[in-house]
């Protein structure tokens, strides 16, 4: 959110304010942060009602509206997809391994070969990314089960303009050949790039 307005009274708090998004680019030669409106028209109000003498209701009220920073709640509120990623960001790592609970999931090697892909489902354009010709590369994690279908699919290296949870609805919907451990079907633990990538402009 961009605020433009608040007012501030003895009984409630006036917020004006316009939904943005954020670009990082990841560039050399456009290094960083960009900001573009998300709908040019959405603009959001908020009225806070609130009693001068208990400034921490205030303060609670706005912090439930408004992410300050990131935080350990924060994660566990997002979607699935988005709490590995979040974490990592948390702990100051690029990438954080995922905590799966997928029982018996495994890594490609050491006996265990690797899933075939069979279908690959082509991920959409987010109206944001569209507008602003971007593309790039989301990475996105998942779980090939037993039966090769995607489990726990979550986002590993996030490309932004929404278009990372573009990449998992079309990750949920690939199919593969199994893996395999001693000719048995196995689950893997896995990484795929989804690569997004427009024509000319």
């Amino acid at each position: 959110m961009r605020l433009d307005k608040v007012k501030v009274t003895d009984s409630e708090v006036r917020i004006d304010a316009t939904r943005e998004g954020l670009e990082f680019p990841i560039t050399a030669s456009k290094p960083g942060v960009d900001t573009w409106p998300w709908d040019r028209s959405d603009t959001v109000k908020i009225l806070i009602a609130w009693n001068p003498a208990q400034p921490d209701e205030l303060r609670t009220a706005i912090g439930n509206i408004f992410a300050a920073e990131l935080d350990a709640e924060l994660a566990k509120d997002a979607p699935a997809c988005w709490q590995p990623w979040l974490l990592s960001r948390q702990n100051n790592q690029q990438v954080l391994p995922p905590e799966t609970t997928y029982p018996g999931a495994r890594l490609p090697g050491s006996g265990v070969t690797a899933p075939k892909l069979l279908y690959a489902a082509n991920p959409g354009f987010s109206a944001a990314a569209l507008e602003l010709h971007y593309q790039g590369i989301a990475v996105i994690g998942l779980i090939v089960d037993a039966t090769g279908k995607p489990q726990e699919v979550h986002i590993v290296r996030a490309l932004g303009m929404g278009l990372d949870e573009e990449a998992v609805a079309a990750v949920e919907q690939y199919r593969f050949a199994p893996a395999k451990f001693e000719g048995k079907p196995v689950a893997v633990q896995i990484n795929v790039e989804v690569d997004f990538r427009m024509g000319s402009w």
